[in-house]
């Protein structure tokens, strides 16, 4: 028994169709994953091909040991190998057993509205705004279409922006609305005849398929399409974004039912936001504006007044220090909600004020760490600290530093106590 062929495919002859009985014709083991290769003698399971992701779905066959159960294998996988329609499973088949192709439909109807939409937006770009399409994905929550200037583009060194893009958003939704109809032609491909362009390269045989979209477009692809422009239900633009040092620009996408799934997030969105703001979705981004102002002026004034606080403990401390009998030889201070310029600012202070000491200041909480700063009179007293955190806390802390100065983060405090306690008997 022979196997149909990738470009006469059950799923490539009719687009919409959901399943199908088929035998299965090849098997192999697949390398190194574990899997099964199968190849059917018909399939509507479409392989990765022409930018468009393979489908999923299952085999159903009969189970051996019950005739009255079936038995569902996931196809994990679909592969065009030559002009072999593979099929990954995580298990072996028997040659001449036959199986019941189930398609994935939900995965198979987006891919459809996202590919052929794709061929609409880049007919109408290149058609009437002399763009060229370079290249594209078809991704799984969003697409793009990489564009270039045409050759007889008007400005050759033109740069897109959202105005151009918005008008070729409003073309193509007008030809949606003109319902044209999407057509498949197939043409025998031989040595004989010219080779389309986006042919793959290890084949030179098969059947050609090409797409046409009323008299908009006529393109060669092997992938499924919709029947008519009026199923892609709407395009809407995402964004723009320079690639390649600008050479080329790249448009995000999404057609159809994702367009749909994306309002639902984005009104999902409004919904959790407007009690957080207190405001409706219409003055989002004058609250947002409004609020982040008002943050980056508490967050400098918390800033100063952390500086001013480490300042004022390390006059006290060092004030302590000086009026002692006997001076001690480090000052070890950990505060937990302090950060790093709580700790840059008590050792640039007590440096200062005492520079025949050590200062060893720590911040942060036990669980999530934070950043130590290590400063005194010379490089040997300093290593010989830094040496009590290696001991202590291991590889949870980790940094750098020259002569007199030293400072690293840690990625927890589980250690600290035990560091500290080394610190305080040390004789430097």
């Amino acid at each position: 028994m022979t196997s149909a062929e990738v470009g006469a495919l059950a799923c490539q002859r009719d687009s919409y169709r959901q399943s199908i009985d088929s035998t299965v014709v090849e098997v192999s083991a697949a390398k190194d994953s574990g899997n099964f290769h199968v190849v059917l003698s018909d399939t509507v399971l479409f392989p990765t091909g022409g930018g468009q992701p393979n489908d999923l779905g299952t085999l159903v066959l009969k189970d051996v040991s019950n005739p009255q159960q079936t038995i569902a294998v996931q196809v994990l996988d679909v592969q065009r190998i030559g002009l072999k329609c593979v099929h990954v499973v995580p298990r072996s088949l028997e040659v001449g057993q036959t199986v019941v192709v189930v398609l994935d439909w939900k995965r198979r109807w987006d891919h459809m509205q996202q590919h052929s939409g794709q061929h609409l937006l880049s007919a109408i770009a290149e058609t009437e705004f002399n763009w060229d399409t370079v290249g594209w994905m078809l991704g799984k929550e969003r697409n793009y279409v990489d564009l270039s200037p045409t050759a007889n583009h008007p400005a050759p060194s033109a740069q897109l922006d959202m105005g151009i893009l918005l008008q070729i958003e409003e073309r193509v939704n007008q030809v949606i609305r003109q319902n044209l109809s999407v057509i498949v032609h197939e043409d025998d491909h031989d040595e004989t005849k010219a080779k389309p362009e986006s042919m793959p390269n290890d084949i030179d045989r098969g059947v050609v398929r090409w797409v046409e979209i009323g008299k908009l477009d006529r393109n060669p692809c092997c992938g499924t399409h919709v029947k008519s422009t009026a199923e892609l239900q709407v395009l809407k633009i995402l964004s723009l974004e320079r690639i390649r040092g600008g050479k080329h620009q790249r448009v995000n996408f999404v057609f159809g039912d994702r367009v749909v799934a994306a309002l639902q997030a984005s009104l999902e969105r409004d919904r959790a936001l407007g009690p957080l703001l207190n405001t409706g979705p219409e003055s989002f981004v004058e609250t947002v504006t409004r609020q982040s102002q008002q943050l980056r002026i508490v967050l400098k004034r918390t800033k100063d007044q952390t500086k001013e606080i480490a300042e004022l403990l390390a006059f006290k401390l060092t004030l302590e220090l000086n009026s002692s009998a006997e001076p001690a030889q480090v000052l070890v201070h950990h505060r937990e909600d302090g950060d790093a310029d709580f700790a840059s600012a008590m050792v640039k202070v007590v440096v200062e004020r005492c520079p025949q000491i050590y200062c060893v200041v720590t911040v942060g909480s036990p669980k999530e760490g934070g950043m130590v700063v290590i400063q005194g009179p010379n490089a040997v007293g300093v290593d010989q600290i830094v040496k009590c955190f290696a001991n202590a806390c291991g590889d949870s802390v980790k940094g750098g530093g020259r002569n007199d100065k030293w400072q690293g983060k840690a990625v927890n405090w589980k250690g600290l106590a035990a560091a500290q306690a080394a610190i305080q008997v040390l004789h430097l």
